[in-house]
């Protein structure tokens, strides 16, 4: 039995359709890549004749340098606390309000100052009295001389007696008129004489060492520690009061009556803002300071919402120390390791006022120099 023959697929069937669209589109991407070789040199040459643009015409563009700032103070806000820690029994004072220079804002519990001050003036009284009876003292000390002096008198004349007697008696004496004791009782009375006579010159030797005058001075110098201790009871007291240190407003107030409070608390009883000028303390990162001058116009946006009004300042200072930012806060998209620059920017005025602590956007407009302007570029 003869076999069938085989049939020859390869033959009979067709080439697919993609085959043929790939090689279609082969040969259109040959005949474009010669087209725009063919016109590249010709549309070259026509812009360069339209827009003209030297190659150092780059280096003259004006590059504005855009940072973050803070609104702030020139000094920056001040936080209040009492110097004595107690517990606050008065603040009337609110966030927002408008003080002036000196106002009362907070007071401790000043009780205990006060018993001290009470104590202090109370010693002052007794040093003065004391020092009343010190001024007597020169006076004093003049009639003891005096007194010492007539006493030494009156011993040296009952002893130039008693030698005359005794001067007497002994020629008695010798011619044994009188007896023996006689003349011993009037030798006795010569030296007894003779003693009190060298007890009252050191007496009177004594009074001419005393300083009538030491005791005045000691006794004013006590009249002076008094009103010193008085003095820092009258500030204790003072210290209790918490005082607005200039015309200004209250940002915060963090405590109310019945808090305790001191210079040791963690954080401040009042921040205060006095009402001085805004400014605005913009971070130039190290690479931009070089774009940087004095009297360069400034722009400045809020940086945190859609608010589209701008303000206009001037950078009035650079500092000369770079560093790490000011705030360490970490915000999203800002880097706090980055060395920078900080630029104070004064504010025109505004009919719309800025906030302390504002975060803001700062445009400082550099300008190119004078004479390298490039003609056809604004």
């Amino acid at each position: 039995m003869a076999s069938e023959p085989i049939p020859d697929f390869a033959a009979e069937t067709p080439r697919p359709w993609g085959v043929r669209l790939m090689w279609w589109l082969g040969v259109a991407l040959f005949v474009a890549a010669g087209m725009g070789t063919r016109w590249l040199p010709h549309l070259s040459s026509t812009n360069a004749a339209v827009d003209p643009i030297p190659p150092t015409a780059a280096l003259a563009l004006p590059l504005d340098v855009v940072s973050i700032g803070y609104v702030d103070l020139e000094n920056g806000v001040i936080s209040l606390l009492p110097t004595q820690s107690g517990r606050v029994v008065r603040a009337d004072v609110k966030a927002g309000q408008q003080v002036t220079a000196g106002q009362e804002l907070l007071r401790v519990d000043d009780r205990l100052a006060q018993s001290r001050l009470q104590e202090a003036e109370l010693a002052l009284q007794g040093a003065v009295q004391t020092q009343t009876q010190a001024k007597l003292g020169p006076e004093l000390h003049r009639l003891k001389q005096e007194q010492q002096t007539a006493a030494r008198d009156a011993i040296l004349g009952r002893l130039q007696a008693a030698r005359e007697t005794l001067k007497l008696k002994q020629e008695l004496r010798s011619m044994n008129q009188i007896p023996a004791a006689e003349l011993a009782v009037s030798e006795a009375t010569v030296r007894e004489l003779e003693q009190l006579l060298q007890v009252e010159s050191s007496r009177s030797q004594e009074l001419k060492l005393i300083d009538p005058l030491l005791k005045l001075r000691q006794a004013n110098l006590e009249v002076e520690l008094a009103e010193v201790r008085v003095k820092l009871a009258k500030q204790a007291v003072e210290e209790c009061i918490v005082r607005a240190p200039k015309a200004g407003k209250i940002l915060r107030k963090m405590v109310n009556v019945g808090d305790l409070t001191g210079p040791s608390s963690p954080q401040p009883a009042i921040i205060f803002s006095p009402n001085d000028q805004l400014i605005v303390r913009a971070e130039i990162e190290q690479e931009f300071i070089g774009r940087v001058q004095v009297g360069m116009p400034v722009s400045i946006q809020d940086d945190a919402g859609p608010n589209p009004h701008v303000w206009k300042g001037r950078v009035e200072s650079l500092a000369d120390w770079i560093a790490r930012r000011r705030s360490l806060i970490f915000e999203p998209g800002m880097m706090n390791d980055v060395r920078t620059l900080e630029c104070i920017v004064t504010i025109e005025p505004d009919s719309e006022p800025l906030r302390l602590g504002q975060r803001v956007r700062v445009k400082i407009h550099a300008q190119p120099p004078a004479g390298n302007r490039t003609p056809g570029i604004n």
